[in-house]
């Protein structure tokens, strides 16, 4: 870890502030705390016990990759030593994201694969999850739709279900914001990290292609507001059409959908330049997760055989 990496510091900072009984944003680290209430509440108890978040940023890789290893144990699929040596490799940001302690960034990605996990045995706490998800970072609340388009294609649609997520989801925002709106006091309204991500929505494309050169010249017409509403139109209709091809294609998952929508959403909807090393991983890491879920529909595969005495080229019903 880099003693002069403003990531960790920014998060240690707004967690003592909490602490302090002040408002977690209202500190000055010389950069915007951009850090969101579900991140901070989760580095507390590091704070308490080590004065840092190092051991935070350590349980991240070592629960994420023993969620690929597990994958790769269920499916089948050899993919895990692969996903291992890309790590090493450090290729995708990975040794920028160790040097400037970034891991806080991508725990909402540890958040969605447990909903997936928990998608058939309690939508309640499925709500909950995608609750702290956006509130560790508003640009997450992309990747919470890809989810829930996921949701909607695979299963029959439940009003019942639909209201469990959705009550879980107030719940959960409301457990998650409480102590910051009790100690933050008027401050925390005036002062916080999403009205910050709403600020940064508003900026321009790089001139780099002729797509964003149009929208550029767009955004001069109808001005940063009404650009919103488009940037958000536009992502919607991405992530819809990605939704109908994935379920043509049989995909079981949500991490392509949630991959998509957090490419979208740093590059469609956030994007004041070039892409920064520190949000390459956020779609990076749900497309290993993806990667992870491959599974071998041929029964022709070699890997599908077992000691029943099947011989390759003949299909057996599952």
């Amino acid at each position: 870890h880099d003693q002069s990496s403003t990531r960790d510091t920014a998060i240690e900072v707004a967690a003592q502030a909490l602490l302090h009984g002040q408002n977690a944003w209202n500190v000055n680290i010389g950069v915007p705390v951009t850090t969101g209430p579900t991140s901070i509440l989760l580095a507390i108890p590091f704070v308490i016990l080590f004065g840092e978040i190092n051991w935070l940023s350590f349980c991240f890789w070592l629960v994420f990759f023993l969620v690929l290893l597990l994958c790769d144990i269920y499916y089948r699929n050899n993919t895990w030593p692969t996903l291992i040596m890309i790590f090493m490799l450090g290729s995708f940001g990975f040794v920028h994201t160790l040097y400037w302690s970034l891991e806080e960034l991508y725990y909402p990605i540890l958040y969605l694969a447990l909903a997936y996990f928990l998608v058939k045995r309690n939508l309640w706490l499925v709500g909950s999850l995608l609750a702290a998800c956006v509130l560790s970072r508003i640009s997450y609340v992309f990747m919470v739709f890809g989810f829930g388009l996921w949701y909607l294609f695979s299963f029959q649609f439940n009003w019942q279900s639909i209201l469990k997520i959705g009550l879980g989801f107030v719940l959960g925002s409301v457990v998650i914001l409480l102590p910051f709106v009790i100690i933050g006091g008027k401050s925390f309204w005036s002062n916080n990290a999403l009205r910050l991500a709403f600020d940064m929505s508003a900026s321009s494309y790089p001139n780099s292609n002729f797509v964003f050169q149009a929208l550029n010249q767009l955004n001069v017409q109808i001005g940063a507001g009404a650009m919103r509403f488009v940037k958000l139109g536009l992502t919607t209709i991405v992530m819809c059409a990605t939704a109908c091809g994935l379920q043509r294609a049989k995909v079981h998952h949500p991490f392509w959908h949630i991959t998509i929508g957090s490419l979208l959403a740093h590059t469609l909807v956030w994007c004041n330049g070039a892409l920064p090393n520190d949000y390459v991983l956020i779609f990076v890491l749900p497309a290993m997760l993806a990667i992870a879920m491959i599974t071998y529909n041929n029964l022709d595969d070699p890997r599908n055989l077992t000691n029943t005495g099947r011989k390759p080229g003949k299909a057996t019903r599952k």
